[in-house]
């Protein structure tokens, strides 16, 4: 009985032995790619820098860390719009578009000549926003598209403000 046992397993009892090496090898290649894993995901959540968060703007900004002024222009100078509801140009449809953007200045003087001519800077969004249609303000080229027409109408209309960028923080179209 036990010769017929190792004649069918090939007579030589190694058949456990190659089991045993090939679980031994799977579980190397899971600790592997679990450790891979780990550290790819420990990677993201810490940061691509080894600075501390609180200390890099100061440091860049003021180049030796030593002028407290030049760590204003460093903090991003954004005035917050109210949202924008517009009718697109859609002929026979209603098609409706909310916005809400922030306009990015390079200045705090420049938060100030945009909070003093708000209704102005209201009206030429608007006005671009309502002369879209749907299918142009589809897609994020599309937004990018729309993104650099309010900053350029902006500038065409009021050469004295300094825009960097504008950013949409709500964008929906019915």
């Amino acid at each position: 009985m036990a010769d017929e046992k190792k004649e069918q397993t090939g007579g030589s009892g190694t058949e456990s032995g190659k089991k045993g090496g090939i679980s031994t090898m799977l579980l190397a290649i899971t600790l592997v790619n679990t450790l891979l894993v780990l550290g790819l995901a420990a990677y993201v959540i810490m940061g691509k820098s080894s600075t501390p968060v609180a200390d890099a703007p100061a440091e860049e900004a003021t180049g030796d860390g030593g002028d407290p002024a030049a760590v204003v222009d460093a903090v991003p100078q954004v005035v917050d719009f109210e949202p924008f509801l517009v009718n697109l140009n859609d002929s026979g449809v209603a098609r409706y578009l909310r916005a809400t953007l922030k306009v990015e200045v390079t200045t705090p003087e420049d938060i100030e000549k945009v909070k003093a001519r708000t209704a102005k800077v209201r009206d030429i969004i608007l006005t671009y926003l309502s002369s879209l249609n749907l299918a142009q303000t589809q897609g994020t080229v599309a937004k990018e598209i729309i993104r650099k027409q309010v900053i350029k109408r902006i500038k065409q209309e009021l050469p004295d403000m300094a825009v960097k960028d504008v950013y949409f923080t709500e964008f929906v179209t019915q």
